[in-house]
């Protein structure tokens, strides 16, 4: 998640010197509400025993929009 987040804070800089503040970061944020829903999908297979590397995927994909959401 690491990894990603860092990829995503160098994305979401890109991003807003191209789009702006306001589009990268509603961009981001929903990001991060489909990477929720996702961890809430993948939470439920099999009643929480999901597969490790799904999870981890999903943590990536949770990490990645959350990189450019927190101020630095």
């Amino acid at each position: 998640m690491g990894v990603s987040g860092a990829v995503g804070t160098v994305l979401g800089g890109r991003l807003t010197d191209r789009w702006g503040v306001d589009r990268t970061l509603l961009t981001a944020f929903g990001g991060v509400a489909a990477a929720a829903l996702v961890l809430l999908v993948v939470g439920s297979i099999g009643h929480g025993a999901a597969p490790v590397w799904l999870v981890c995927l999903a943590l990536v994909l949770w990490g990645c929009p959350g990189g450019p959401t927190s101020p630095r």
